[in-house]
């Protein structure tokens, strides 16, 4: 088994961050961040870390986008048989590698989060992604993480990714398993973009539907930056997205994007917040989700405009769609505003199919499961068809369209 020889700088972050996990609590639903999530119920039964194994035969790891570079963890270990990267930027985890040591563990910080804390403590490796100044790679990133099935098991995905001035990069990033375990993943992500960076981030969460996903993420964006996501989240019984970006440059650009399709008892919950700290910063976010069974959405979408952030222009919404009587959702927008020359505006919606449109559809001849597929798949490419990169985009879209195939047992 190979031995992690870590840098003294990491050890000693490590160190700090296990004292604060050993006096930080779990959130409770008493937490307001929390009051409609609760995860206390997957804590009555321990977690345990997965040592580094040999590869499962069974593991192809096959990318999203088939030319594209890639690195792969099982079970939270870099797993260099299966990663496939470039020899002219840096792709691949900070051990052995230059760089990280000023922006690791430094956006987002321990001491007030136990799942944070937990990570910065436990993480087996760190993915580490560097974009030199302007540099564009010539193919998208992905970075893969999957769960091999070892019941019970707790993995601590870790990422840091930096892109120069006047760079740019597509970073996609998978979360998957082998078969329907119970395990818990709790990753942190921390992203910087220099001036006029440019990066669009895709996240696709497919874990074991008895689950549990928690991620902690924060963008920080330099002067003239580009900042585009979409956060999928299909997988776990329960999860938990927390997504901050910081707009600390002046014009400053950043696009959220988000849906959820869930059903039976799975909990999605999506917090993101905003941060615009600096003037003439645009921010745009849409998150959308369908809902069946008893399934539960939590969107809690914050904007804040700090006091010198004059002609920030900012825009929010979220839209459900409840396909059964005992699915339900809880959607707070939420605008923080210190300025007085913004343009900010929010709304959400929550209801069922269309039926005029249902109707409509029927009356040329479509067959009515088939006509409500329609529907569905046309609600969430709102969401996937403001990808740009049609390959991504297309490759969503089959993943949305199987996901509805088990819910109305129709594929178009």
């Amino acid at each position: 088994m190979k031995t992690e020889v870590w840098p003294e700088v990491i050890h000693h972050l490590r160190e700090q961050a296990a004292d604060a996990h050993r006096t930080l609590p779990f959130p409770t639903t008493h937490d307001e961040d929390w009051r409609f999530t609760n995860v206390a119920p997957f804590f009555k039964k321990p977690f345990n870390k997965v040592a580094r194994t040999s590869r499962p035969r069974e593991l192809s790891a096959r990318p999203l986008v088939p030319e594209g570079w890639q690195i792969v963890f099982v079970d939270g270990h870099y797993s260099e048989d299966l990663s496939h990267v470039p020899a002219d930027f840096i792709v691949g985890t900070i051990n052995g590698a230059s760089g990280w040591e000023d922006h690791f563990g430094k956006l987002i910080p321990f001491d007030k989060n136990a799942f944070v804390a937990w990570n910065t403590a436990s993480f087996q490796d760190a993915a580490f992604i560097q974009i030199p100044d302007g540099f564009i790679p010539e193919k998208p990133v992905q970075i893969t993480f999957v769960n091999s099935g070892t019941p019970d098991s707790v993995t601590f995905p870790r990422i840091l990714v930096t892109v120069g001035k006047e760079s740019q990069l597509t970073l996609l990033e998978m979360h998957m398993t082998l078969n329907g375990a119970r395990y818990f993943t709790n990753a942190v992500s921390e992203i910087l973009l220099g001036e006029s960076a440019v990066l669009q981030h895709v996240k696709l969460q497919q874990d074991s539907f008895r689950s549990l996903h928690i991620a902690s993420s924060h963008v920080l964006q330099e002067r003239n930056s580009s900042y585009t996501s979409l956060v999928m989240t299909i997988g776990s019984e329960l999860s938990r997205e927390n997504l901050k970006v910081t707009l600390n440059g002046v014009g400053g650009d950043c696009t959220l994007n988000g849906l959820y399709l869930i059903g039976d008892n799975q909990h999605a919950d999506h917090h993101t917040t905003i941060d615009h700290a600096k003037p003439h910063g645009t921010s745009r976010e849409l998150y959308k989700g369908i809902l069946s069974g008893k399934s539960r959405a939590v969107f809690n979408g914050k904007i804040v405009v700090r006091k010198d952030a004059q002609k920030t222009d900012a825009e929010q919404t979220n839209k459900n769609m409840l396909l059964s009587p005992g699915a339900r959702v809880n959607t707070t927008p939420q605008l923080e505003i210190l300025a007085d020359d913004v343009k900010c505006r929010h709304g959400a919606t929550i209801g069922h199919l269309d039926e005029d449109a249902l109707f409509y559809l029927r009356t040329r001849g479509l067959a009515e499961r088939m006509a409500r597929t329609l529907l569905m798949k046309s609600f969430l490419q709102d969401v996937t068809g403001r990808l740009p990169e049609a390959t991504i985009r297309e490759a969503l879209d089959e993943l949305v369209t199987s996901r509805l195939a088990k819910f109305t047992g129709e594929t178009i």
